[in-house]
């Protein structure tokens, strides 16, 4: 990966307002290395909107629901934060990564050992990047 090239990245969960989804973009920030590009903040259309307008989104690439973006942004982004609640961070990571794309996600990774290991087993055929 060429050094140079600034990052682009999506996220889903973590609106306006949430604790953690500032925290994430608060944090990737720190170094300059990656930007936001893409999101799906909230099932809550207008807390969705008003999330990534915060974050200057361009508007056809704030996304109704995390499916939508994923199946828009493969091969757009280099990661996905996953920043939803912890029930639905195993099936959102296992779509992303059976897409290509790396995920960085909130703890804990899934609900059970067997999802955990499901995802880093997928990402490794896949040969993307899986952190928590």
């Amino acid at each position: 990966m060429n050094s140079k090239r600034k990052l682009k990245y999506a996220m889903v969960g973590g609106a306006k307002g949430s604790f953690i989804g500032p925290i994430h973009r608060a944090s990737v920030r720190l170094d300059n290395l990656a930007t936001l590009v893409a999101g799906c903040f909230s099932r809550d259309a207008k807390a969705n909107a008003a999330t990534g307008e915060e974050c200057a989104l361009a508007p056809e690439r704030i996304y109704s629901d995390w499916k939508s973006l994923i199946a828009a942004e493969r091969g757009k982004i280099d990661f996905l934060v996953v920043c939803t609640p912890n029930s639905s961070h195993f099936e959102i990571a296992k779509a992303a990564l059976s897409a290509g794309i790396n995920v960085m996600c909130e703890k804990p990774l899934s609900l059970t050992l067997k999802e955990a290991k499901t995802l880093a087993a997928l990402a490794k055929r896949k040969e993307c990047v899986l952190g928590i």
